[in-house]
Parts: structure tokens; sequence; C-alpha cells
């Protein structure tokens, strides 16, 4: 009969048993780490459309937000309502805004060394944490004054307090989860499609009948709560419609390792995918419960009633696997498929809420690899270390606590180079979203020009009130222009965005002025006729990726 495999031969990589205060202390350190790299020149690039539509809104009084949001944005209206309480505090900024999502990708790593704790064991949980942090798109998410980091948080939070409660059974954990799952609703709406494993997970966990119907409630409580707003959503699904049909590729590249608008490098494709299938092969394979002894629950792993009858599985690991798992390709394939069904709702961004996923299996990937190399150097030194002392037989015995350090020392070198390996790889990606022009290439040109060249008197004239809305995102650089196609702006409205007329219906505001900057995605042809009807010729034209500055000079 084959021994029982123990903690020596483990691919985990071997340590002491951690404490519930150890596991606390490594969630806030890698918290504060995360959110200072973060925060790391989060104010450098301009705004875009979606920060700008934050700014203007959450600016507004409580009452004028839901005024708003009956017409246009109801599924962002407790988002805009928490950004209006930060902005009382912090101040009214595109920059401000954005430190939300700094701080929330501070508490998903933090969250996320708990939880690699429950799936595997503390080092995974920090390993998690980190590697979160220099995930492409979690890189990304934290320079944008929108919901995406702060949805991502709850939806790692609701997670961990499921294990909990599932553990426990104690009503308070599943008030808890209920509630998670509502705000999580209410933040981003498409964020509860990561819960749509959990009933997989339930039949996989070796829970009792009551924490099942305890689940099961609170589950109908909180699907009950989101109605209303997935009615209102369904009502306004109309703003939404330019939105394209998935492009198939998105899910293996630029979902999770780049930004819609840059190119995949090589290296970071195959780092991350051979890392991602590396987790997933070890998650199936710590699955098998026969041969192995499950450690006990002190060393971070879930321990919710025993293995249970798996049929030579462990039941424990199984539920956590299928949660990682479903976690990381349901909320995709969801997406996908309801595009083709329905109508298209696919964005890549969306699905940021499945990057702590990614950690996961990229972090179980590299603890496993460091405990297989530990393993390996523990036997070579124990054959060639020559020991003071000797076994039964007269054979030499190897030093126990060389072993455990050689092996320690061999699993953190392991770990640190991969993780290292991983952060290189994803270094361009970091620079790709910090500088200036990163959101929006367009106004961090036009911008500094009509600041540098603005005279007293110049008016603005834009194509569309979206445009308008990236001027209120930079009151310094457009200060003094007058408003020549503006006929209310947004908060005398109960829209979104300013109100405008095309230039041939603003000769009044024309009349008094000698020069117009024009910008916009293009020109149309009769605000181009209205100017040239009125006496200004084309003196200064400038092109970007997405769109035009022109400068109109009365003749």
């Amino acid at each position: 009969m084959p021994r029982p495999m123990t903690s020596r031969d483990s691919p985990r990589i071997a340590v002491p048993l951690d404490s519930r205060r150890a596991a606390v202390w490594s969630a806030l350190a890698v918290a504060l780490v995360s959110g200072l790299f973060s925060a790391f020149r989060v104010g450098r690039p301009i705004p875009w459309r979606d920060e700008a539509a934050t700014l203007m809104t959450a600016g507004r009084p409580p009452a004028e937000i839901f005024t708003v949001v009956r017409h246009v944005d109801a599924v962002h209206a407790v988002y805009y309502l928490l950004m209006h309480y930060w902005q009382l505090v912090f101040g009214a900024t595109v920059t401000a805004d954005r430190y939300v999502s700094v701080v929330s990708v501070g508490v998903t790593a933090g969250l996320l060394v708990l939880l690699g704790r429950e799936v595997r064991d503390l080092p995974t949980g920090v390993m998690a944490g980190l590697a979160f942090t220099v995930i492409p798109r979690v890189m990304w998410t934290s320079t944008e004054a929108r919901s995406y980091a702060l949805m991502t948080a709850l939806v790692v939070a609701t997670l961990l307090v499921f294990l909990a409660a599932a553990r426990r059974d104690t009503w308070g954990w599943w008030v808890g989860y209920t509630l998670l799952v509502v705000l999580t609703a209410y933040v981003f709406l498409f964020a509860v499609l990561c819960f749509v494993v959990l009933p997989f997970v339930v039949a996989a966990l070796p829970m009792t009948r009551r924490a099942r119907l305890r689940w099961a409630g609170g589950t109908v409580v909180a699907g009950a709560a989101a109605i209303p707003l997935v009615l209102v959503g369904r009502a306004q699904s109309s703003q939404v419609s330019w939105i394209q049909a998935p492009d198939l590729k998105a899910p293996f590249t630029y979902q999770f390792f780049a930004a819609n608008w840059m190119p995949l490098s090589l290296i970071t494709n195959a780092l991350a995918w051979v890392l991602l299938l590396g987790g997933l092969a070890t998650l199936a394979v710590e699955t098998r419960r026969a041969g192995r002894v499950r450690p006990p629950s002190g060393d971070g792993t879930m321990a919710t009633g025993g293995t249970g009858s798996g049929g030579g599985w462990d039941r424990d690991a199984l539920g956590q696997a299928v949660l990682v798992t479903g976690w990381l390709v349901l909320p995709t394939l969801l997406l996908v498929l309801g595009s083709y069904v329905t109508a298209p709702m696919y964005v890549a961004r969306y699905l940021a809420m499945s990057d702590p996923a990614v950690a996961l299996l990229i972090a179980t990937a590299i603890s496993a690899a460091a405990g297989l190399v530990a393993h390996g150097t523990t036997r070579v030194r124990s054959r060639g270390t020559r020991p003071a002392t000797a076994d039964a037989t007269g054979h030499p015995a190897a030093d126990p606590t060389f072993r455990l350090r050689s092996r320690r020392g061999a699993a953190l070198a392991v770990a640190v180079v991969l993780l290292l390996a991983w952060g290189g790889a994803t270094s361009r990606a970091w620079r790709s979203y910090h500088w200036v022009g990163a959101k929006s290439a367009s106004w961090a040109d036009f911008g500094h020009y009509i600041a540098e060249h603005k005279q007293p008197g110049d008016g603005l004239a834009v194509d569309d009130p979206m445009t308008l809305g990236l001027v209120h995102t930079q009151p310094t650089a457009m200060a003094g222009l007058r408003q020549i196609n503006t006929i209310r702006e947004y908060r005398e409205t109960d829209q979104l965005w300013d109100t405008i007329v095309p230039v041939s219906a603003a000769t009044t505001e024309l009349a008094g002025t000698d020069r117009v900057w024009y910008v916009g995605f293009r020109i149309p042809d009769e605000d181009r006729a209205a100017l040239e009807a009125a006496g200004f010729h084309e003196v200064l034209h400038r092109t970007a990726s997405d769109g035009i500055l022109v400068l109109f000079q009365r003749s």
C-alpha cells in the first residue's frame, strides 16, 4: 500500500502553518504595496468621455443624480452616488475620482491574499495579490474614474464571505453574503455573472443541507432585490447600441492582458497562458483525494466538513477549483453567448471582474512550480550533505533543519523569479496606460495646444455633447473660451451632457467672436458652411487618432 503523501512530498511550498494574524498582516502589506503601485502617476493620463460622465454626474446633488438616471445610466446610479460623497471630501476632479479605483485595487489585492489562503495556502494568496496588481487590465482599471475596480473588489469580498458562510453556516455570514451580492449588482450589474458559478460550487462543497438552503434563500432575496435595476437597465438598453459583435480573439488576448487599443506582446501572451494553464492543471491534480492527506484548516485551506464522498475527489479542493475556474470562464462565456442570442453586450473591459481569478491561477502555477523545484532541491542537497549523525542502520542522516531551510529558500527564489518575470512581461502595459495620451490621444494634444495658443475672446464649438464633456475635465486649459453652440449646460438639465445646437443656429455667439476652435471627431459640412458664411476661414487643422482640431479665424 502506498504511503500517504506528506507535506514533504506535496508540490506546495513547505511553510509553517500560518495563523490568522499572519494572514491579516500579509493582506494589509500586499494591499498597501498594491495601492501605492497603482497610485503612481494615476493622474497623468488625460480623461476620456466615460470619466467625464463620472465627474459631471457625481458633481450634482443627490436629487439631481436620481433625476438624471431616470433617463440614462440607471445601472450606474449607486456608483455616481458614492462618487458624489467622495467628491465632497476629496474634491471634484478626475484625479481624485481615480483614487477610488486605486484604493479598490489595493483592497482587492489584500482580499486576494485571504481568498488565496482559502483556496490553497497563504504564500499562494500573497502571490495572487501581487500578480493581480500587475495584470495589464488591472493596471488600466486603476487609472479609471469608473466602477470597474470597485466592482471587482466587491466580487472578491462577496466570494470570500460566501466561503466563510459555507464553513460556519451562521445567519450573520449569510446575511452579509446577500447584502454584498445586492451591492455588487447595483454598482455594476454584469458583475453578478461572477456568481453564476456558485450553484456548482455549492454542489461540489461538503455543505450541510441547511447551509445549502440558506445560500439558496439569500441568493433568491438578492435576485429579487436586483429586479428593479434589471428592468430599468433593459428600458435604457438603447444607450449601449454602440456595442459591436464580440471579437472572439479578445477573451484570449486583450480582455485581461492589454487594453482594447494596445497590441499584445507575444511574450506577455505566452507567459500568461502558460501560467494560466499551469494553474488550472495544478488545481485539477490537487482535487484528487486518493492517496493524499488534506492539511488541517490552520494552514489556510478550507475545512467545511471533511472530504465527503466525492468518489476519489477531495470535495473541499474540488469546490474551490470549480469556483476559480468558473469565475474565469462563465462571465465571459455568458456575455459572448448573450451577444449572439439577444443583442451585443460583450465589452472586454466589463470582464475586469474576472481578473482576480486570473491572478489566483497565475499564483497557483508559480506556487506549484516553486514547490516542485524545492522538493527536488531538498532531495539533491540531502544526498550531498555529510551529516554529523547517522540513523539506526549506520547510513548518513540528512539534517532536517538544513533540508527545511534549503527547501524554503529554493521555493522562495523560484517564486520571486517567476513573479518578476510576470511583472517584467507586463511592464510595457504600465507605460502604455500612464502616458498623457493613454486614454484620449486627441485631447492630450488639443487641450495642451489650445491652452498655449488661445486668445481673449476666442470661442469653442464641438460636434457632439460628449466631446464637450471633455472640456469640463480640463477647466484650466479651456478657461476663458466662449461656448459657441452650447445652449444649456448639463447642470441646467436632467440630461447627462450639455445641450448643443448646430453652429448655424449660434449666429449670436459667432457675431462677437473673431476666432473659433472647433473640436470633435469630424466637422460636419453644415457647421463648416455656417462658419464660412459668417466670414471665417480655416487657419489651422490638427488631426489625432480619435479627433480633429480646427481653428477658424474671421477674414
